[in-house]
């Protein structure tokens, strides 16, 4: 009898879409940069001063048009980014780790935008692999330039 009720909820765990079993869901919506100006200062560094971090905002485009800005107080990254000093991964330069929208557009494209400064805002468009029941961050576009896909190093340096 025992084995019944281990059973039931192990079944119920997994999903089954078009003939295959789905049990577990990756979702990888991250994204690193760096920001420099065309010197190759880095603008995240505190002892520089360009770049604000504590200043800094993500917006997420919801599908009615409107943005909202990331603020989730019970979160760990209330804000929707963190911040990597270069000590902590033995680097010279400061990063910034955004948590990408995905509330998904038309062709599983989400928009995020980060705002550096109050006139200084960057629109993150990213395309999303969504087989298998994942949600795999394919494809980045910054201000609609084409910057990144997946394969390669999730970092990405905008020049300012």
């Amino acid at each position: 009898m025992n084995r019944f009720f281990f059973i039931i909820p192990l079944l119920l765990s997994c999903d089954s879409k078009k003939g295959e079993d789905i049990c577990c869901v990756i979702i990888d919506a991250t994204m690193h940069f760096m920001v420099q100006n065309t010197d190759g200062t880095d603008l995240l560094n505190p002892g520089v001063g360009e770049i604000d971090v504590n200043s800094i905002k993500i917006w997420y485009r919801l599908k009615n048009g409107e943005l909202q800005e990331v603020n989730n107080p019970n979160l760990t990254v209330s804000k929707g980014y963190t911040i990597i000093t270069p000590e902590s991964k033995s680097s010279r330069f400061y990063e910034v780790v955004i948590h990408l929208s995905t509330q998904q557009h038309k062709d599983n494209i989400s928009y995020t935008y980060i705002q550096w400064a109050e006139n200084d805002m960057d629109e993150v468009k990213t395309q999303f692999d969504r087989s298998h029941g994942n949600m795999l961050a394919e494809k980045i576009w910054i201000n609609q330039d084409f910057v990144w896909q997946r394969g390669l190093e999730p970092l990405i340096t905008l020049i300012k």
